[in-house]
């Protein structure tokens, strides 16, 4: 395979990816022979220096930790011939660190002998750090739980906890030191301190002024990255206990801002968004473990105390019996949160707020709980309407009217573990975006290479054919240039839907791009013959369904489909040039008159080939100047001769003169239509220079046919006037023929570029008039001079009563509108004289004069001089 090929199949596979296609040899040094364009925005280095093994090779971007490991799996690839994928670290032309993804396939000699690679190359650093995060939120969440526990399980006093809480800040954020503040009237009091804030426990500042109190006043976590620049500290005291940044998150129990726990260092740092988050759960931790003990302490103290701050505490609280389980005693934020009024609520025991697949555990931990011991874990409980939560529960033993209870206090963290497992999820969603089209949610380019890999394989080894169904909707675009792409959307996923119910379980069904999707049928008989009816059964059910009609957005639109089918059998049939031969099949659906399926077979690979040639030879024409111009003339009523349509042909050095039918189509799917166009404008105003210099040609005008493609050119307009200028020629003497196609795209820029070159004094005549659109709208729109009566109405204006009465609406619409009318492929003196009779003063065809060379127009035809 060429690099070329490589290229262009890679491209077409890879092209909606964000990534780097490649293709390198098999030795050893992975010496890189094609890299996509996509080579520059992964690597920073450009296409061609990752070709250039002498400068730079793309191995020596792989970081050496994983160079071992990424040798070892494409020499395994290499060996078995399998499609492999890795994921490796590379050094970037700025020297910085990205993850990379990597999928490649090794391709074969004839012999069957590894000789390269191929393959796509995609940046992963998102997923990777959005995994690193959620393992860095992780192992916060644990030294959180851990804490909690050691708080819980070792009857820690208050002082204790502000200490532990203290030392666990620091480590979650990796600070010189941390403090719990507690506010004291107006101040704010150093609780307790950890690392090297250690001595300032027991320091008081003010509240107003202090960076504690700002945060608490926002009920937000703020930070400061160098207390000498921000107005918001007091230096004073900063500089007095030696911290240059913090970062402080206000601390409530329940509803009642208690104060702060800050995170000290002694250096300039900037605090990242996980350290805010693990500060505030933090918090938020320290919160309910303070607000856990000051219930206790206070149902000890007193039964009134125990009373108020149990009933008006925030959080659901109740009291069970630890022999029966029976709830004794609740507060109002349970009977709000879960629903049960409070009668309801003392008739239950704690088993029936939980799920009857919990029941066994719950028993168990509560046979193992001592009096001593407290309990903080997360339970699933049931709400009166049925809804599921999970409640983080802390329970301590107390004594209850003289009965052995324990009181709860429950936390619902159902959003906060919802929110956990979103993060988990962020690698997983991003990974199913690189493999599924997100408007389809079909499998996209990549993930089809793959299953059809795995599909030539397993048709390999059970002996059996397969088949690829390549569809392409017909006219798709007039939908979305009509009622927009919202609507053209609705159609692809309505389309995607009705595909994936004609196909089996185990096949596939994937969308290319546009309006392009693959089905891969796997598994057909063994036989051929059967194996095409059995495609053939299935792409005609396709057909059936997608001519259905759609209800888009309240229109009912009607579509149909082009098929190409392309059956396979065996391992060694090469991915791209399947695809391709289906591709290619589906056009000749296309060309058959939509609608419709073909099979593969190679007179249509022999078609494409000879269209490749003839592409080759047409941009080798351009620069050797194989082109020439034959002129037709037009007449006036009188058969006087106005002027003369330029018209191209190409001299082939082999074939002789090619007709512009066969040229013509190809030029304007390549592009190549803008240079030949540009040179056919030169050379007609070169030519009727040479006419305006001679007396008796000086009045001649000529025509010459624009392309669309040629036309919306940004440098259209330039290019004319810098011809006109070097050509000396009276604009008002050209005239440019546009084709209706033209006119339906940007009008608005139509008409200025027209109107810009009408201020020189060229002319435009509407070619082919009556064949397409025919809008009055544009007619009326757009500065024209002429409508053009196309061939294809005057052929047969004697003979068609429908022809003739088109041909005399566009004499009357052109009257009536101020333009002239010519018609073109007059043949006969009859038709002269039907069009003549209803109105038309000008006229071009066989009557008058084949197109001919300018010399020979000049001499024999036109006979104005010699």
């Amino acid at each position: 395979m060429s690099t070329a090929a490589t290229q262009l199949s890679l491209d077409r596979l890879l092209s909606n990816l964000p990534g780097m296609a490649y293709r390198c040899l098999n030795d050893r040094c992975w010496t890189m022979v094609f890299v996509s364009d996509g080579a520059h925005a992964l690597t920073g280095f450009q296409a061609q220096d990752l070709t250039d093994s002498k400068t730079l090779r793309f191995v020596d971007l792989i970081h050496p930790d994983d160079l071992a490991f990424v040798q070892r799996q494409v020499d395994a690839a290499l060996h078995t011939g399998h499609v492999f994928q890795v994921t490796y670290r590379i050094r970037t032309a700025n020297g910085s660190q990205k993850w990379m993804w990597e999928q490649g396939s090794t391709v074969l000699d004839q012999a069957g002998q590894p000789i390269a690679l191929e393959g796509f190359i995609t940046d992963i650093t998102a997923i990777k750090q959005a995994e690193q995060e959620a393992s860095r939120a992780a192992a916060a969440q644990l030294q959180i739980v851990e804490a909690q526990k050691e708080i819980a399980s070792a009857s820690l006093s208050m002082p204790a906890v502000l200490d532990l809480i203290a030392q666990r800040a620091q480590q979650l954020t990796g600070a010189t030191g941390a403090a719990v503040q507690f506010i004291d009237n107006n101040d704010m009091v150093y609780a307790a301190a950890s690392g090297a804030a250690a001595n300032q426990v027991g320091l008081r500042f003010p509240r107003d002024g202090s960076l504690s109190g700002l945060a608490m006043a926002c009920a937000t976590v703020l930070s400061c990255d160098d207390t000498e620049t921000d107005d918001r500290v007091d230096r004073a005291i900063c500089r007095k206990v030696g911290v240059r940044s913090m970062i402080v998150a206000p601390l409530h129990s329940g509803e009642q801002l208690i104060g702060a726990l800050v995170v000290h260092s002694g250096q300039v740092r900037a605090f990242t968004g996980s350290d805010s988050a693990n500060l505030q759960i933090l918090a938020e931790s320290l919160g309910t473990v303070i607000q856990r003990n000051r219930a206790a302490e206070q149902v000890r103290a007193s039964e009134k105390q125990y009373r108020f701050l149990f009933e008006n505490n925030p959080h659901p609280m109740w009291v069970y019996e630890i022999a029966s389980l029976r709830i004794l005693a609740v507060n109002q934020a349970a009977i709000a949160h879960y629903g049960y009024a409070e009668e309801a609520f003392l008739a239950l025991t704690i088993r029936e707020l939980r799920p009857t697949e919990d029941i066994e555990e719950l028993e168990s931990v509560v046979k193992n709980l001592t009096p001593e011991r407290s309990s903080t874990r997360v339970w699933r409980h049931r709400k009166k309407d049925g809804a599921l939560i999970q409640v983080e529960v802390s329970s301590d033993a107390i004594d209850f009217n003289g009965k052995s209870a324990r009181l709860v206090l429950a936390n619902d963290v159902t959003e906060r573990l919802r929110a956990e497992r979103d993060l988990a999820r962020v690698s997983r969603e991003n990974l199913h975006l690189a493999l599924y089209d997100p408007l389809t949610k079909l499998p996209n380019r990549l993930l089809l290479t793959e299953r059809l890999q795995h599909a030539l394989a397993t048709n390999a080894r059970n002996q059996s054919q397969g088949a690829l169904l390549f569809i392409d909707l017909d006219n798709f675009k007039n939908l979305n240039d009509t009622f927009g792409h919202n609507v053209g959307d609705l159609l692809l996923q309505e389309v995607a839907r009705r595909i994936s119910k004609c196909i089996r379980d185990s096949d596939t069904v994937a969308r290319l791009g546009g309006d392009e999707f693959v089905v891969i049928l796997e598994s057909l008989s063994a036989d051929i013959d059967d194996a095409a009816e059995q495609a053939k059964t299935v792409a005609e059910k396709v057909l059936g369904i997608l001519n259905q009609p759609y209800l888009l957005a309240n229109y009912e639109h009607y579509t149909a489909a082009s098929i190409g089918i392309a059956l396979f059998h065996g391992a060694a049939t090469n991915v791209n040039t399947l695809l391709k031969q289906a591709d290619l099949s589906m056009y000749q659906a296309k060309a058959s008159g939509r609608n419709t399926l073909r099979f593969f077979d190679p007179a249509m690979q022999a078609a494409a080939s000879a269209r490749s040639a003839l592409e080759a030879d047409l941009r080798r024409a351009l620069q050797e100047h194989e082109f020439v111009l034959h002129y037709q003339t037009q007449v006036d009523q009188t058969g006087s001769i106005t002027g003369a349509e330029a018209l191209v042909r190409w001299l082939h050095p082999v074939r002789g003169m090619i007709s512009p039918a066969e040229f013509i189509p190809l030029a304007e799917d390549t592009g190549l239509i803008v240079p030949l166009g540009q040179w056919v404008i030169e050379e007609a105003c070169r030519q009727l220079a040479a006419w305006m210099a001679e007396p008796a040609s000086a009045h001649l005008k000529v025509a010459v046919n624009v392309s669309a493609r040629q036309f919306r050119h940004p440098s259209f307009v330039d290019h004319l006037f810098g011809v006109f200028d070097a050509s000396g020629i009276d604009p008002r003497q050209l005239k440019l023929e546009l084709t209706e196609s033209l006119l339906i795209e940007d009008m608005q820029l139509t008409i200025e570029k027209m109107t810009h070159l009408k201020s020189r004094g060229v002319k435009f005549s509407l070619d082919d008039f009556g064949t397409g659109y025919s809008s009055l709208y544009y007619l009326k729109s757009l500065p024209l001079d002429q409508l053009k009566i196309d061939q294809s109405f005057v052929r047969d204006v004697l003979t068609d009563p429908n022809d003739a009465a088109i041909v005399r609406t566009i004499i009357t619409l052109g009257a009536s509108l101020g333009f002239a009318v010519i018609a073109e492929g007059v043949e006969t003196e009859a038709q002269r004289d039907f069009l003549f009779l209803h109105g038309c003063r000008a006229f071009q065809g066989y009557l008058y004069s084949r197109p001919v060379p300018a010399r020979e127009l000049t001499t024999s035809v036109m006979g104005l001089f010699t």
